[in-house]
Parts: structure tokens; sequence; C-alpha cells
């Protein structure tokens, strides 16, 4: 650690001093610049020890260097580590040649080996400690989007058979619908009496049938959208207004000596059955006119008979 760092750092020193005692000059610019490139790491090192975090941090994104500058690197502090020695040996008298390779071995070791940790095996073992905490991260975000996208696959599916189901329901509905219509249609044209279906709130008429065409002399465009007062005439056209209100309560209602009045102008005494009914949520009151004209000249004719 910070320890190791500056005992080598201060070895490195004291050899270089030896060195320049001995010589009685500086040593080459290689010397120079090997021992000083040390020391800078082994700044380096003390602040990163300082600081762990920053440490981490650098130790992360710090990258391995080219394979020739190892190679150069290990090369270069082999070769200086045992030009040191050789300086260092002479000064050692009364060994053996045994005695003097262990040291030299034992030297050459202990010089070599802080540089290869400091520029070899410690970037080296940073860079696989990075590559395996990304490559953990790496697999933790790859689970954790591949359960996001499962709950997601589901989410969609389920959405898919709701919107499934409500598409089949509501292709249900507009068939029944359809069906509905069609045979209200039917029943509608099949009555020999007029019908008028009038909307509860507003008083609009909405549908009418042949019949109706036939008793008002008007086509069913022309009925349609007119207000229920327009039919009667137009005198009393508030106390059918009144009447409507009123019965448009009523489940089911009868009103005798009514009358509607054609589009010639013409006065029709009728007779009108209502009741109201709801249709896709709304209210409507459907009325049955029916045409009082033969009736009323037939009981005349009684009565004149019946006076003579």
């Amino acid at each position: 650690g910070q320890c190791l760092n500056a005992l080598v750092y201060q070895g490195f020193l004291k050899i270089w001093d030896l060195t320049y005692d001995m010589n009685g000059r500086q040593g080459g610019s290689a010397l120079r610049y090997f021992i000083d490139g040390v020391s800078r790491n082994c700044i380096d090192c003390i602040r990163v020890n300082e600081n762990p975090r920053q440490a981490k941090v650098s130790l992360k994104h710090k990258k391995i260097a080219h394979p020739f500058i190892l190679v150069f690197i290990t090369a270069a502090s082999i070769f200086i580590a045992e030009a040191l020695v050789m300086m260092v040996l002479p000064f050692i008298k009364g060994i053996s040649p045994v005695y003097e390779g262990t040291i030299d071995a034992l030297l050459l070791t202990v010089l070599v080996f802080p540089v290869l940790y400091l520029f070899l095996f410690r970037p080296m073992i940073s860079v696989i400690r990075s590559l395996s905490e990304a490559e953990d991260e790496l697999q933790m975000a790859n689970e954790e989007l591949e359960a996001r996208v499962a709950i997601r696959t589901s989410e969609l599916a389920w959405a898919n058979d709701s919107l499934k189901k409500e598409m089949e329901e509501r292709v249900k509905i507009e068939g029944d619908l359809r069906d509905s219509e069609k045979r209200y249609r039917c029943l509608l044209e099949d009555m020999n009496d007029a019908a008028f279906l009038a909307d509860a709130e507003t008083g609009r008429i909405t549908d009418a049938n042949r019949s109706a065409e036939m008793l008002l002399m008007r086509t069913r465009e022309e009925i349609i959208c007119m207000h229920q007062s327009g039919l009667h005439p137009e005198g009393k056209s508030m106390w059918y207004r009144r009447i409507f209100r009123e019965y448009k309560e009523i489940p089911q209602g009868n009103i005798d000596d009514m009358e509607v009045v054609r589009k010639d102008g013409r006065v029709v005494p009728v007779t009108i059955s209502s009741a109201p009914v709801t249709i896709a949520g709304r209210q409507f009151l459907i009325g049955l006119f029916r045409d009082m004209t033969e009736r009323k000249r037939l009981e005349e004719e009684l009565r004149r008979t019946a006076m003579t």
C-alpha cells in the first residue's frame, strides 16, 4: 500500500544517490526518467489511498498501456535493476559466488517487483476488476430489462385480451341493436295506425311510419324533427304541449277527440294511444294516431237516421 510505495520511492532515491556518489556524476537520462516515473506513480498512489472513492473511480476508468510499452517497461526495469545490483555488489567483499548470486537475485527481485506491480499488475488487476463489475452491472441491467419486458408483455397481453373481449361485446351489441331496429322497423311499418316517436325531453319527432305519412300527407323526412305540437291545430298548440308533458309520465294513456292538421290544412279527428319507451338510454313517447273520420261520418249518419 502506501508504506510500500514510499519505501520503494526512498529506496530508489538512495540507490540514485549512491550511484551519483560512486560515479561522481549523474546517472543516465533513462535511469533518471525511470526513477522520476516511479516517484510520480508513488505520489499518485499515496493520493489515491487518501481518497478511496476517488481511487475507485480512477481505477475503474484506468486503461492498460499498449503491449509494446508494457514489454519495454518490463525489459527496462530488469535491465536497470540488474545494472544497479552490479553497481552495489562490488562494495560487498568477501562473499562466495553462491551468496553473490543469491544477493543478486534477491536484490533484483526486490527492485523489479515494485515496478512490475505498479506499472503492470496493479493496472491489470484494476481493469479486470472493473470489467468484472461492469459485467455484473450489465447482467443485473439485463435481468431487470427482461423482468420489465415480461411485465410489459403480460400487461399488453391482458390489454389485448380485454380489448378483444370489448370488441366482441361491441360487435354483439351492435348486432343486437341492428336486429332490434329491424324488428322495431318491421313492427312499426306493419301498423295500420299512424305511429309517431317523439323525444320525451324536447318533444321533437324522431321517427314515423308509412301510415303517419298517409295521415298527414307528408313524407317521413318532413315529419321528422317537427315538434309534436305542430301536428295539431295552431290555436291549440299550448294545450297539446301540456297534454304531452302529462302523458309522458303515464305508463299508458288513451285520448279521444283529438285533432291533427294535414299538409293541405284539413283537420282530421283522431284518437291517440301513448306509452313512454326507453331506447339506448333515452326516454321517448310513442303515440298511435287512429283516423276517426270514417267513424265520425257513420256516427253522424246514424244520428240523422234516428232523428228522421
